[in-house]
């Protein structure tokens, strides 16, 4: 059980962040919001100008060029960007609670003690799990965050949200 004096807390004050930062994590997370919502009707649409070459063959493979492109090729994680999307702790009310610190952690991950790292609120895409990846440091974005099944098979959606190196949240 959790000892509140135990409890390494790290806890950003939204008066301390400049509304320009705040803005830039707004715009951040919503690229992943707005791909989340506009990639079904893009492939449905994309698979429907293939399939009666409207308005043209040419314009209708134009068109569908990042689904077929996205469905040729895995997703890649990208902890090297990491930094480019820090904005978004500053837009999501985001603090962190340890049990144990990282040092602790690193040492009984190398003795093969096993950890289960969970972040609340989750859902399909866990917004909270992707300021963790983000927050935490470079040795530690191998830790996956597991997500619905149909965001890694998903055509874009796998590659975009990819970069965060995910993993399958299904029972195995």
């Amino acid at each position: 059980m959790c000892q509140p004096d135990k409890l390494a807390m790290r806890a950003p004050s939204r008066r301390d962040v400049p509304f320009h930062r705040w803005f830039l994590g707004l715009c951040v997370a919503s690229i992943f919001s707005l791909v989340y919502i506009v990639t079904p009707p893009y492939i449905i649409s994309a698979l429907a100008a293939l399939a009666f070459q409207y308005p043209s063959t040419k314009a209708s493979v134009i068109y569908a060029c990042p689904l077929i492109f996205s469905v040729l090729t895995k997703a890649t994680a990208a902890p090297r960007f990491a930094w480019l999307l820090s904005p978004m702790l500053d837009y999501f009310d985001y603090e962190e609670a340890f049990e144990i610190g990282n040092d602790e952690f690193r040492k009984d991950a190398k003795i093969g003690k096993r950890y289960m790292v969970v972040f609340q609120p989750h859902g399909v895409i866990s917004f909270v799990g992707l300021c963790a990846w983000v927050s935490s440091p470079d040795d530690f974005r191998q830790i996956k965050t597991a997500v619905a099944s149909a965001v890694l098979k998903t055509p874009i959606l796998k590659n975009v949200m990819g970069i965060f190196g995910l993993t399958d949240a299904s029972a195995r």
